[in-house]
């Protein structure tokens, strides 16, 4: 990997995919999980988070009876793109009709500081486990007006995608803790590094993730249960709810409350290399 980065500066999904496949080769060869490899002692339960994000609310309330029911209590509302009544509305109406969930909130980036200013604190009063990235990635001043006014805790999502961010966001208190993601930090291990660097800092842990399938949800998972969980959860559900088939050739493990890396060499599940030949764009680079 750091041949990686002296070859090409940048492009840590790319680098992420590389490293996967790398201790999945190792993992294979030795007869060890990832997560065994990266220092993990044994496999925890993870929670799983589902985040919100239709504007059609009826959709969304389906959406979350269905979660609901099969276990999950952890959901994440995306706001800001309709107005701050619109997400207060969808908060309290979630709240009423699961009384068991915990809720959060992330804008994506998608506020002005003058409007982040003026409506993040109204939302200290709901609840809410933590709100995610309400300003653009390098507003840091914002962030850090925002985490010393809420009693909420504040995340920071865009704002950190690697060591280096992580070490300035904490030196000027942006946040209270942050989303960190294989495809932002440029792979399991270098995620592993930055949870340990925000445990040290006492800032909470959220395993985020970029609308993935199956194999990238089980590097985060191991990646996870390697640094012996994380207090936030993670949101790896997009292939068992919203991925049509995944390229797994076994179901992702977990479609309920938490879910638990597996124990198997490597990833620990074997990919459908015959539907990936199928469905690549390019037959002849894979033969």
């Amino acid at each position: 990997m750091h041949l990686a980065d002296r070859a090409l500066a940048g492009h840590p999904d790319a680098k992420a995919a590389l490293e996967t496949a790398l201790l999945d080769l190792d993992g294979q060869v030795a007869g060890q999980p990832i997560w065994h490899l990266l220092g993990g002692h044994k496999p925890v339960p993870v929670d799983l988070s589902m985040s919100i994000a239709n504007p059609d609310w009826a959709q969304d309330i389906d959406l979350m009876d269905r979660a609901y029911e099969a276990g999950l209590r952890l959901f994440k509302f995306k706001g800001g793109f309709a107005d701050h009544a619109f997400d207060v509305m969808r908060v309290k109406a979630a709240r009423d009709r699961f009384p068991q969930a915990r809720l959060r909130l992330d804008y994506n980036q998608g506020l002005s500081s003058e409007t982040a200013l003026r409506d993040v604190p109204k939302l200290d009063d709901l609840g809410l486990d933590f709100i995610e990235q309400p300003v653009t990635a390098r507003d840091w001043q914002t962030m850090a007006d925002l985490t010393a006014r809420l009693k909420t805790p504040l995340l920071a999502d865009e704002s950190v995608f690697d060591p280096l961010d992580l070490d300035l966001g904490i030196s000027r208190r942006i946040a209270c803790g942050a989303s960190i993601k294989i495809a932002k930090s440029g792979g399991p291990g270098r995620g592993l590094a930055m949870i340990k660097q925000a445990r040290a800092a006492d800032w909470s842990v959220y395993g985020g993730d970029m609308f993935e399938t199956g194999i990238s949800h089980l590097a985060g998972l191991h990646m996870i249960t390697a640094a012996g969980g994380v207090d936030l959860g993670c949101e790896f559900y997009h292939a068992n709810w919203h991925v049509n088939r995944d390229v797994l050739a076994e179901p992702f493990p977990g479609t309920g409350k938490t879910l638990t890396a597996p124990s198997a060499p490597g990833l620990g599940l074997p990919v459908d290399e015959g539907y990936i030949r199928h469905t690549a764009t390019d037959h002849q680079a894979l033969k």
